[in-house]
């Protein structure tokens, strides 16, 4: 039976090639595509950061150079919460964690979700777990998922799967 089909669409497929008359042969259209232009940038000036060869052979530890804070004071002292939980973050990252701390409560109390976290992240290494859920718990309910995962952790940590 397939077999049987098979013949007659092929049958039909041959008579189809057969009678057509030549205004309905397809035309043949040479399409050129030409690749975009080349850009050819200049060659960059090396990475402010790098060492020669020579320097690192003598000095392997290299240290960067400290991100300028005084954008982002400016800023922060102009009402920018953002500007404000960048220089927690500098402050931190620089062992400042008095400043970092006071830094992300007020981006925090503003509105900076991330900020909530972070400061999260220094109550609970300070052994204030009451206090790191309550600011994980505000991030997360304003749709920031690091900290419901942060707080599901220390949920799933004390044992409560039921929360």
């Amino acid at each position: 039976m397939k077999l049987l089909v098979a013949f007659i669409v092929l049958l039909g497929l041959g008579a189809f090639f057969f009678f057509r008359t030549n205004s309905e042969q397809p035309t043949a259209e040479i399409i050129v595509v030409t690749p975009p232009p080349v850009i050819v940038l200049p060659k960059q000036n090396p990475i402010v950061h790098e060492v020669p060869k020579a320097d690192l052979e003598t000095n392997p530890v290299i240290e960067k150079r400290p991100t300028p804070k005084k954008p982002y004071v400016e800023e922060c002292t102009r009402g920018n919460m953002v500007a404000c939980y960048n220089l927690g973050v500098l402050e931190a990252s620089q062992g400042n964690m008095a400043k970092a701390t006071k830094l992300y409560a007020e981006a925090c109390d503003a509105g900076v979700m991330q900020a909530c976290v972070n400061l999260g992240l220094i109550e609970q290494k300070r052994g204030n777990i009451t206090e790191a859920k309550a600011l994980y718990a505000k991030a997360c309910e304003e749709g920031r998922m690091l900290g419901c995962y942060n707080l599901g952790f220390i949920e799933a940590s004390e044992g409560n799967f039921d929360e």
